[in-house]
């Protein structure tokens, strides 16, 4: 938890996706730190866990995944048990789907995945071969649809766990989250789906 709340008089600055910021804001949030006493300023600095923040920071706060009690206040009671378990607690996840009606994915949740894809640079093609065939990848499977070595998809693989997309258990990897595999598939062509399982039924 944090021991520095912000009393009276403080005032609070909040910079989200700090993953993405600039050297110019990096160096501006070193100087910030450095200079503790010369002002009331909470600096609340969010990002995602695979990067380190490079900054001196006075505490950590590591968010899981919404519980029960807090999806019924964002969505009411009615709803908040089933899109709990179809969001697994996300809460971009859960508000989306909340906020939208239809059996098909909201189309922020599929962006939000294209985009985490696209993170991965070059990897993102086993990556998003591998969600068309299923939430756990067969590393046979895979390299035979993609027609390459296996040792050379587990760097791409590694790279996807290293994005906090895949996570490995025992000797498999596996996507981390159903919903956003889900939304790996929406955003991926429909030509490329049908080669991907025309080449799976075949080998």
């Amino acid at each position: 938890g944090c021991g520095h709340a912000a009393g009276p008089g403080t005032s609070v600055l909040v910079l989200d996706d700090v993953q993405y910021a600039d050297e110019s804001t990096l160096a501006w949030l070193r100087f910030i730190a450095r200079r503790r006493s010369a002002g009331r300023l909470l600096v609340v600095a969010a990002q995602r866990p695979d990067r380190p923040l490079p900054v001196e920071r006075l505490s950590h706060i590591v968010l899981r995944p919404l519980d029960a009690e807090a999806a019924r206040t964002l969505v009411g009671a009615d709803r908040a048990a089933a899109l709990l378990d179809r969001s697994g607690g996300n809460p971009l996840f859960l508000v989306e789907l909340a906020n939208f009606e239809g059996d098909e994915l909201p189309d922020s949740i599929v962006a939000s995945a294209a985009a985490r894809c696209a993170q991965a640079g070059p990897a993102q093609e086993a990556l998003r071969t591998a969600a068309v065939l299923g939430p756990m990848i067969d590393l046979d499977l895979l390299a035979g649809v993609l027609q390459r070595p296996a040792v050379s998809l587990l760097a791409d693989l590694e790279t996807g766990e290293r994005l906090r997309i895949l996570e490995e258990r025992g000797t498999a990897f596996w996507f981390r989250h159903e919903l956003f595999r889900d939304g790996v598939v929406a955003g991926t062509g429909a030509s490329r789906r049908a080669l991907a399982h025309r080449e799976a039924a075949r080998l």
